[in-house]
């Protein structure tokens, strides 16, 4: 596929009092990428996915160290996501993988001699992965999921960065059809090891965490 792209800067880019900047440019790319797909059925099913990206960027916006949107004159963001999901049991048991290597550099120069020409852009993981296990039991399903976040840089130097990091959440769901709705109670349980991480720079996540849900399906 091939496509071009545009994005304009939020209201909150432009205006947020101490993390914006006014003068941001809209941001367009032009986006190319090509993947083999499978699929195998007999011990249940398997798919599997790989696809290669390639994003030129121009006026990309992202943020600097001091959580303010600038444009990056020009980037170039290139990858590649393998993806895998199965299932067996009749779908009892299902399981997912995905993995994305990605590279994004600037590729500009913003004078001579500019240090950050060909630095990887600040927050974006070179490596990315999550895995998701499901277990389904009538109206009942179960299901534990593990991300690993690598490291990300903090600036456009590349001098200081943020530890990768490894969460693991789970959840239980029960489903029952009342008529033409579906009633849908869920428990979840987010960061179980109470994992300290940012996301930011000095912006700290949550640890351990619940949420109850209740919803209507209709």
């Amino acid at each position: 596929s091939l496509s071009e792209n545009f994005r304009s800067p939020t209201f909150n880019d432009l205006y947020y009092p101490g993390f914006s900047n006014p003068n941001l440019k809209p941001e367009n790319s032009t986006s190319f990428d090509v993947g083999l797909a499978s699929s195998i059925t007999g011990a249940g099913e398997h798919h599997l996915d790989v696809t290669f990206f390639n994003i030129n960027s121009t006026d990309k916006i992202v943020l600097d160290q001091n959580y303010q949107p600038i444009n990056v004159g020009k980037s170039l963001s290139e990858g590649v996501e393998v993806s895998y999901g199965g299932s067996v049991l009749n779908r009892m048991v299902e399981f997912g993988a995905q993995y994305t290597y990605t590279d994004a550099r600037k590729k500009n120069q913003d004078s001579v001699g500019d240090p950050t020409f060909d630095r990887q852009l600040p927050y974006v993981p070179n490596d990315n992965l999550h895995l998701s296990l499901t277990v389904n039991y009538e109206s009942a399903a179960l299901m534990v999921s593990y991300s690993l976040v690598g490291t990300r840089y903090i600036n456009d130097l590349n001098s200081a960065a943020l530890p990768g990091y490894r969460l693991t959440d789970a959840n239980l769901s029960y489903r029952r059809r009342i008529g033409s709705y579906s009633i849908v109670l869920k428990g979840e349980v987010n960061n179980i090891f109470g994992i300290d991480y940012e996301t930011y720079a000095h912006y700290p996540m949550p640890e351990r965490s619940f949420r109850g849900t209740v919803g209507v399906e209709f």
